[in-house]
């Protein structure tokens, strides 16, 4: 119980912390910036949990598409930081548009 703790406790904290601040966006009235919060939450979070996954399935299908001997896929560290980097960037964009819903 706790390795699983401990492997998603930033997922934990990401999806409440997105929840927490959909719903003074909701009842704030402003429903474009809403769409907007709750689309780019949507894209983030996943992006950031499964950021190794997607990089891995990319290399994957790029060797089997692009070289006559496709590799295994791992990912690069430049891959795996610029996913992280899109990620949190598309989050606090997410996070800045709801701040934006509340105090609008």
């Amino acid at each position: 119980m706790r390795k699983f703790f401990a492997r998603h406790f930033l997922l934990i904290v990401m999806i409440v912390t997105a929840v927490a601040l959909f719903v003074p966006v909701l009842s704030g009235g402003e429903g474009g910036l809403a769409l907007i919060y709750a689309v780019v939450m949507v894209i983030s979070i996943p992006a950031l949990y499964f950021n190794y996954s997607w990089c891995k399935l990319h290399n994957v299908l790029h060797g089997a598409l692009h070289e006559a001997s496709p590799s295994e896929g791992e990912p690069s560290a430049f891959h795996l930081v610029t996913g992280k980097i899109g990620g949190w960037l598309c989050f606090f964009i997410g996070m800045g548009s709801g701040l934006a819903a509340i105090f609008v």
